[in-house]
C-alpha cells in the first residue's frame, strides 16, 4: 500500500534515506524484478550520460551477459522541490509499471528486456538489455539511412507499438524518438527507455530539477502530438497522452530517420525558442499551424514514403491511423503490393475498426494511383539483319525506351540546375567582392583627396586587404540569413507576414513580349482556360510554393 506523508508530518533526516527503505519494503529479497547480489557485476563502459543519471555497460559475471545499467543518484531526491507524499506515490508507480514492462518485454521481441533493480545507499541501479549498435539516433548521425531500410526500421517499430497499444490496458510510451529506438546485433528494432526514471524523479516534464532536464525537454517538444499540446493538462502530464499520440511521435521519428532531425527542427535558431513557437502554433495564436504533410516535411523523398508520412500526420486523433493499420501499410509498400486498391484495402482491414471516421480519411487518400513513368517497348521489330544476330530493334529500344529517355531527361535537367546553381553562387560571390573592393577604393580615394595625402605604403594595402574581406563575409553572412528566414517562412506559411513581402502585381510585367514577373491576371487566364468539366474533377496536386503565393 503507498504511504502517504502529509507536509504536516515532516520526516526525520534525508528523504533518499526514506526513499531507500520505501524500496526495501515493497520490493523486499527473492521478489522477481528485485537484485539481490550486485556484487556479481563488474563495470566495463560508460555509455553516456542521461537526464537523470548515468548509462553504463556491465557484465554480469553469472550470466556471461552485458547488460546496460543506469545508475540514478539517490542524492537527487533530496532536492528541495521533492515532496514525500509525491515520491511514495511516484515509487508505489515505478514499482507497477517496472513489473508489467518486465513482463511484457519478455514476452514480445521488439521490447527491450527488463531484468531488474538493486538501490544502496547511493544509488539505483536498473537494468536492461544490452543491444551493441546503439540507438537508431546514433545510426543517423554517422550515416544516411537508405528508405527501405528506414521503413523496414519503422515497421518494427509499429510492430512494438501494435503489442503494446493491443494490452489491455494499453500501454503508452509518451516518448517515442530515434533515441529510444535500439539496435540489436541483426539490425533488428526494439523499443526501450519508457521514462520510468523520469517518472519516479518529478511528476512530469513540468517539474523541473536542472537545467539539462529543460533542455532535453524542448526538444522532446517536437514529437509531441498537436492534441497533447492544445489539451489543458499539457505535455508534461502523463495522462494527456492516448495511444494516437505514440502514432505522431514514431511518424516523427520516421522523418527523423529519413532527415536526421524530426519535424521543422532546423527552422530554430535555438532550442528555447521550440516551446513557445510550438504552442503557439498549436493554439492557433498568429490563425496558422504548422503544415505536417509530405511535400514540405519529404519533399525529396519517393512516393511511397509520401504516403506514409502523409497517413500518419493526421491532426484529427480520432482520424490517425492505428499502430494495427499502421503496420498494414507500411507492409503493403514494402512488399509492393497495390496499396492504391480500394477494394483490397477495405477487404483486408486496413481501416480502423474503433474509429469510423478513419474510413473516409483513407478513400481520400488511397483513392489516387501513383503517376507511372515509362512503358516498356512491345512493338515487334522493323528490320532484321540476315547475315548476323544483331537486331535494329533492340538498338532503337535502347534509344527509344521512354524509361531510358526519362532518365537523361532527368540527368540533363540535374546537370543544368547544377551548373546554374554553380553560375549564380560565382556570380553573388563575384558581385559581393567587387562591391566590397568598390567601398574600400571608394573610401580610400575620399581620404587622399580631402587628407591631400598619398595612401600607396604596403601598410595601407593591408588595411584596404583586410576591409575588403570583413564587408564580403559581411554580405556573404547577411544574405545566407536572409535565405534561412525565407526558408523558415516558406515552410511555416507566414511568408506574407513578412514587413518585406510585396503582393503579386494585378498584371503582369512584360518587356518586348516576354513575360518578367507574372501577375494575378495570368492566373485567372489558366483557371479559366480549364474545362468546367475537367476542373470539377480531381483536385490537380499543388506545388509546395503555391501554398505561400499571393493568389486572388
Amino acid at each position: 500500500m503507498p504511504i502517504n506523508f502529509g507536509r504536516s508530518h515532516a520526516l526525520e533526516g534525508k528523504l533518499s534515506e526514506h526513499l531507500l527503505k520505501w524500496i526495501n519494503e515493497r520490493v523486499p529479497a527473492g521478489d522477481p524484478i528485485r537484485i539481490s547480489n550486485f556484487e556479481c557485476y563488474d563495470h566495463v563502459d560508460d555509455l553516456g550520460k542521461g537526464r537523470f543519471g548515468q548509462v553504463c555497460k556491465y557484465v554480469n559475471n553469472n550470466t556471461k551477459l552485458y547488460e546496460t545499467v543506469k545508475k540514478v543518484k539517490m542524492s537527487m531526491f533530496d532536492h528541495w522541490s521533492q515532496d514525500a507524499a509525491k515520491l511514495s506515490n511516484r515509487l508505489d508507480n515505478f514499482i507497477q509499471e517496472f513489473r508489467h514492462l518486465h513482463k511484457i518485454s519478455n514476452d514480445n521481441e521488439r521490447i527491450v528486456n527488463f531484468i531488474g533493480f538493486y538501490s544502496d545507499s547511493t544509488n539505483i541501479f536498473i537494468m536492461s538489455e544490452y543491444l551493441p549498435k546503439g540507438s537508431l539516433k546514433d545510426l543517423v548521425m554517422r550515416e544516411n539511412v537508405e528508405e527501405s531500410v528506414a521503413m523496414r526500421y519503422l515497421l518494427e517499430a509499429t510492430d512494438a507499438l501494435q503489442y503494446l497499444h493491443s494490452l489491455s490496458p494499453p500501454v503508452i510510451h509518451r516518448d517515442i524518438k530515434a533515441a529510444n529506438l535500439l539496435l540489436s546485433s541483426h539490425d533488428h528494432v526494439k523499443l526501450g527507455n519508457f521514462g520510468l526514471v523520469r517518472d519516479l524523479a518529478v511528476d512530469g516534464f513540468g517539474a523541473v530539477i536542472s537545467s539539462e532536464i529543460t533542455f532535453d525537454f524542448r526538444g522532446t517538444l517536437l514529437y509531441v502530438a498537436p492534441e497533447v499540446l492544445n489539451s489543458e493538462l499539457g505535455p508534461g502530464n502523463r495522462n494527456a497522452y492516448k495511444t494516437p499520440a505514440d502514432i505522431w511521435a514514431l511518424g516523427c521519428t520516421f522523418v527523423e530517420i529519413l532527415l536526421k532531425n524530426p519535424p521543422h527542427f532546423e527552422y530554430f535558431g535555438h532550442v528555447s525558442e521550440i516551446p513557445k513557437v510550438l504552442f503557439g502554433y498549436a493554439k492557433k495564436d498568429n490563425g496558422e499551424d504548422l503544415p505536417y504533410t509530405a511535400e514540405v516535411l519529404v519533399p525529396s523523398s519517393s512516393k511511397s514514403v509520401q504516403r506514409i508520412v502523409d497517413a500518419i500526420f493526421v491532426k484529427d486523433p480520432a482520424n490517425r491511423l492505428t499502430a494495427k493499420n499502421l503496420k498494414k501499410l507500411v507492409n503493403r509498400v514494402i512488399t509492393n503490393l497495390d496499396i492504391d486498391s480500394e477494394n483490397e484495402y477495405y477487404e483486408d482491414g486496413l481501416v480502423s475498426d474503433s474509429n469510423s471516421s478513419t474510413d473516409d480519411l483513407s478513400v481520400c487518400f488511397f483513392k489516387h494511383s501513383p503517376r507511372k513513368i515509362g512503358n516498356a517497348c512491345t512493338s515487334q521489330p522493323i528490320e532484321t539483319l540476315e547475315n548476323g544476330n544483331l537486331h535494329i530493334f533492340y538498338c532503337l529500344l535502347v534509344i527509344l525506351d521512354p524509361r531510358i529517355a526519362y532518365f537523361l531527361s532527368i540527368l540533363c535537367k540535374s546537370v543544368s540546375y547544377l551548373l546554374l546553381f554553380l553560375t549564380f553562387g560565382i556570380a553573388c560571390l563575384g558581385m559581393f567582392l567587387a562591391l566590397s573592393f568598390g567601398l574600400v577604393h571608394s573610401f580610400k580615394l575620399l581620404i587622399e583627396m580631402y587628407c591631400d595625402c598619398e595612401l600607396t605604403a604596403d601598410r595601407y594595402w593591408i588595411i584596404g586587404g583586410i576591409l575588403m574581406i570583413l564587408l564580403f563575409a559581411l554580405f556573404f553572412s547577411c544574405c545566407m540569413v536572409a535565405l534561412g528566414e525565407y526558408k523558415f517562412r516558406m515552410a511555416n506559411r507566414t511568408l506574407r507576414e513578412s514587413r518585406f513581402f510585396i503582393s503579386r502585381p494585378e498584371k503582369s510585367a512584360k518587356l518586348l513580349g516576354v513575360t518578367l514577373f507574372p501577375g494575378k491576371d495570368a492566373n485567372s487566364k489558366k483557371v479559366e482556360a480549364i474545362p468546367e468539366e475537367e476542373h470539377s474533377g480531381h483536385e490537380q496536386s499543388r506545388n509546395h510554393d503555391d501554398y505561400y503565393y499571393d493568389t486572388p
